[in-house]
């Protein structure tokens, strides 16, 4: 009997779905992060820090990096962040471009974040989610808009992650090249802001998740130069911040108040991010005795976070364990230092830029793993997206306020200020709002502000100094040295109030007085130019014209661009009977400022010392169509 033949089965082919393009959901993360941000464009320095960090700061004005690095700063070491500032401010970069720079490393942190969330989980969706969230997270604008910020928290924050994503490559072969690189960068990031020191233990939570054995000799031995980076650099921060008076106040709290205030701060930090309600620049601390509420509410926030992370760790649940000690980890010390002082705030936006990382991948994983099943995953998508669209309007809003140093205290003061009774917190933002004033020229607003600070009740010591400074300007010199004596007797190291007091006495022709007080607003600022201009001026007076061309000349190092100095130490080297050098200065200070009359007539009286008639007599008719005096008895000289 013949076999019928077999009937050749045909396999269906079953077609696998197309993995999405991972650039267009970090495309869409990108761009939703651009948009959020785009009122930073039109933000300006603020006076809290932006000067005496940046604009104002000797070693990036003169561009001495080999200060930077061997030199601590206001009792701060970030030498490397300084460096990339020092750069925009050498190519003459002005301030929108520079807040363009701002945003551009928010943009590339946010592409970091993804790569490294997508490489270390596997994951496309929860890598969009952390990203978005990472990029229009209101509580990031503070680290983005304010450019002291930024400048530090910016670029650790870059580096950092360049690092952890070379580690999590490092992870997956054991190739060597990529421990090297995530060395190198961690370093760098160090070299930008101390809080790069949390690197180490993250590097123990991603050998946690990867599976790899803590106790082998492998991985220990590799952790070794990360151990010794991260020790060196928290003694560089102890050193720096030794002299430093920003953790000391009047209002001291018990230990069990500061542990709420800790457990509050994180309550609140974990709240914010996702119910960014109340955001301030200045979050101050409640009055000693009347502690809200919703201090206890946020404290119970924070407590039920941690049973979470007990229980995650009881289940052994790697990706919560993971995300919710990256963000402890990171946030840490910053935790840590409130438990043993009471500084100016309470908590500030910009120290979860870093750790926010660890809440977002923790929202992402309850999003997917236990909402969706619940609800759909359709639905829990759109609550996704939701949530970072409401982020991104909110982040929008928050990036307005931020547009120049009033928006920025008039809305602290709004939000911290008592109706019925004072706020001794409140003394540096009424300060620095009435210094925002007085630059607009409002100086009867400033002086209100100025008053609002000194009775708040902290004696704030710089209060007394800007109401002096007014007092001087309109010439009342008695309540103007008030002011600076009570300045001293609160804050003995207030190198500005020696300075103005020094001015004073120098008018009243008391030299050898004022020459004590510069000198020793020299000692305790060797940078202070106003002292060293002051000094400057006082040996001129006293003919010892070596002693003042030293001073201006150190000036000039710090910012040879500085035309009036020029202009000045000109005069002296005149006086001194170096007119060739004299010429050389007012030149320069004329192509600096070529509209200032002054300049030209001071180039002028050389010339006509010098004999060039001609010279003198087109500079001094410059310097009288530009309006300035110019003696016509001293015209008809230059015309015999």
């Amino acid at each position: 009997m013949k076999k019928k033949p077999k009937k050749k089965v045909v396999k269906k082919k079953v077609k696998t779905p197309k993995k999405s393009n991972p650039f267009i959901w970090l495309g869409a993360a990108l761009l939703v992060t651009l948009i959020a941000m785009l009122p930073i464009f039109g933000t300006e320095l603020l006076n809290y820090d932006d000067e005496l960090y940046i604009s104002q700061n000797p070693f990036i004005q003169s561009f001495n990096i080999k200060a930077l690095f061997t030199e601590f700063y206001q009792n701060q070491y970030s030498p490397f962040a300084m460096t990339l500032m020092a750069i925009q401010y050498k190519l003459g970069l002005g301030t929108g471009t520079l807040k363009g720079i701002s945003l551009l490393w928010h943009l590339l942190n946010v592409a970091l974040v993804f790569l490294v969330i997508q490489r270390l989980f596997q994951k496309q969706n929860w890598a969009f989610f952390v990203a978005a969230l990472f990029g229009v997270c209101t509580l990031q604008v503070e680290a983005v808009a304010w450019l002291t910020a930024s400048m530090k928290i910016g670029t650790y924050a870059f580096f950092f992650l360049c690092a952890l994503y070379f580690y999590v490559r490092y992870t997956e072969k054991q190739e060597k090249k990529w421990l090297g690189f995530a060395f190198g960068a961690f370093v760098l990031s160090c070299l930008c802001k101390e809080q790069a020191v949390a690197f180490t233990p993250t590097l123990l939570l991603v050998d946690y998740y990867k599976n790899r054995n803590w106790l082998s000799t492998t991985v220990l031995v590799e952790k070794i130069p990360f151990l010794i980076v991260s020790v060196l650099f928290g003694i560089l921060t102890l050193q720096a911040s030794a002299a430093s008076e920003a953790q000391q106040t009047v209002f001291q709290y018990g230990f069990g108040e500061r542990l709420l205030f800790a457990l509050y701060t994180l309550g609140a930090y974990l709240t914010k991010m996702i119910a960014p309600f109340n955001l301030s620049f200045f979050y101050t601390y409640p009055i000693k005795g009347a502690i809200p509420v919703y201090f206890y509410v946020y404290a119970a926030i924070a407590i039920a976070i941690l049973a979470v992370l007990v229980q995650a760790i009881r289940r052994q649940n790697k990706t919560v364990i993971f995300a919710l000690l990256f963000f402890a980890f990171n946030i840490g010390l910053t935790i840590f230092t409130q438990l043993l002082s009471v500084r100016d705030v309470i908590m500030a936006d910009r120290y979860v830029y870093i750790p926010a990382i660890g809440w977002f991948l923790f929202l992402a994983y309850v999003l997917e793993k236990i909402i969706s099943p619940k609800i759909g995953q359709a639905v829990a998508q759109y609550i996704g997206l939701g949530l970072i669209l409401i982020l991104a309007v909110s982040t929008y809003n928050r990036t307005n306020v931020f547009k120049d140093s009033i928006t920025v205290f008039s809305d602290v003061i709004e939000k911290e200020e008592y109706s019925d009774k004072k706020n001794p917190y409140l003394a540096l933002p009424y300060n620095n709002l009435g210094i925002a004033y007085k630059r607009t020229g409002d100086v009867q607003t400033a002086f209100q502000y100025f008053e609002k600070s000194i009775n708040s009740g902290n004696s704030y010591a710089r209060a007394f100094l800007n109401r002096g400074n007014i007092y001087f300007n309109a010439g009342d010199n008695n309540k103007a040295l008030q002011d600076y004596n009570r300045t001293i007797e609160l804050e003995p190291s207030n190198a500005k109030a020696y300075s103005g007091r020094g001015a004073i006495n120098a008018q009243n022709g008391q030299l050898d007085v004022a020459m004590q007080d510069f000198n020793k607003a020299i000692e305790l600022d060797p940078y202070f130019t106003d002292a060293l201009s002051n000094r400057g001026l006082v040996y001129m007076q006293q003919q010892n014209y070596e002693a003042s061309l030293a001073d201006f000349s150190k000036i000039l190092s710090f910012d040879p661009k500085a035309h009036d100095i020029l202009s000045t130490r000109g005069v002296v080297y005149d006086r001194a009977g170096k007119q060739d050098l004299s010429i050389q200065d007012h030149t320069k200070a004329i192509q600096l400022q070529p509209n200032n009359g002054n300049y030209y007539l001071n180039r002028s009286y050389v010339y006509n010392k010098l004999g060039k008639r001609n010279l003198a007599k087109q500079d001094a008719l410059t310097a009288k169509q530009l309006g300035t005096p110019v003696s016509q008895e001293y015209l008809n000289g230059l015309n015999e």
